[in-house]
């Protein structure tokens, strides 16, 4: 999996879904840094030191597009070469904004809709559904829907009949523990061995610059540095993050890794499994499938 940099453009968000730490997050980062709403210098500035082969994703920990400058992020992001994954409730976005990134040939583009229950608080007006409208008429490339409740509101489901297919329903996570609400899973901490599905290597950029280990961290629990002031790659050799691997094998340590319900996994479980299958399939091109994938869960620990 390649590696990715999620962008989080400002730091509140107007929406306040009842599955996101809003509140956690606006305390943690207002106690280190002022930056509210992330410029379009720091911005080019902190994207120059990644390497074009890093996926650049605009979802983070707000509604991406409540940043005006946004769009001139994304259109600057792709222009040096990096692919492009957007995850937007379009809270924010303008129609003239749709036409400037149309053409650009997306990894994804998930747009959160609003659902029956209110697990969201996004104002389903004229201007948010002709808006919807145009995205859903749009050429965007990898376009789909993320719905995070049972029932669509009747005006949306309408506009979005044609594209019903696209439409997934992925189950809520705790982000780590930080949030508590109705259909979320509690907390349930790992012990053990255990991994991380995305290789540790699925970073939020903050709007001051500094980067934190992954989108779970509302926290700002474990702080790799800071883009304004180091290079991309030093994010991977500094105490924090030396801590967060080296806790990966560890009974209950004290990183979020160990509670994540997201995309962390029990290795000794995931060793188990592929034994069973690697030991009782005689098929040969199995076999071969499945020792592949044992080489790529020993890779989690040994980068």
């Amino acid at each position: 999996m390649a590696a990715t940099l999620e962008v989080t453009t400002k730091i509140g968000c107007k929406n306040a879904c009842i599955y996101c730490a809003q509140d956690k997050l606006a305390l943690t980062y207002s106690r280190k840094s002022d930056v509210v709403c992330m410029s379009l210098d720091t911005f080019k500035r902190c994207i120059d030191k990644v390497p074009a082969g890093v996926n650049i994703n605009f979802s983070g920990m707000c509604e991406p597009w409540l940043n005006p400058e946004c769009t001139a992020m994304l259109l600057y992001a792709h222009q040096k070469g990096h692919r492009i994954a957007v995850f937007t409730t379009l809270a924010g976005m303008r129609l003239s904004d749709i036409d400037l990134f149309e053409s650009v040939p997306f990894l994804d583009f998930f747009v959160h809709l609003p659902c029956e229950e209110g697990k969201e608080n996004m104002a389903i007006d004229k201007d948010y559904l002709n808006l919807l409208t145009s995205v859903v008429e749009s050429s965007i490339v990898n376009l789909s829907f993320r719905l995070h409740g049972e029932v669509l509101p009747s005006k949306i489901g309408s506009i979005i009949a044609s594209r019903s297919k696209d439409v997934i329903r992925p189950p809520l996570t705790n982000r780590a523990g930080s949030v508590k609400a109705e259909g979320i899973r509690g907390l349930k901490p790992r012990r053990k061995s255990y991994g991380c599905l995305r290789n540790l290597r699925h970073n939020v950029l903050l709007p001051n610059g500094d980067v934190v280990l992954c989108c779970m961290d509302f926290g700002m629990k474990h702080v790799l540095g800071n883009l304004l002031v180091s290079d991309y790659l030093s994010l991977f050799s500094g105490v924090e993050f030396l801590k967060v691997k080296g806790n990966l094998k560890q009974d209950y340590g004290d990183i979020l890794c160990n509670r994540c319900d997201g995309f962390s996994y029990n290795s000794i479980l995931s060793f188990r499994t592929l034994f069973y299958f690697l030991v009782r399939l005689g098929d040969v091109r199995s076999l071969r499938y499945l020792r592949r994938e044992a080489v790529r869960y020993l890779s989690f620990f040994r980068k």
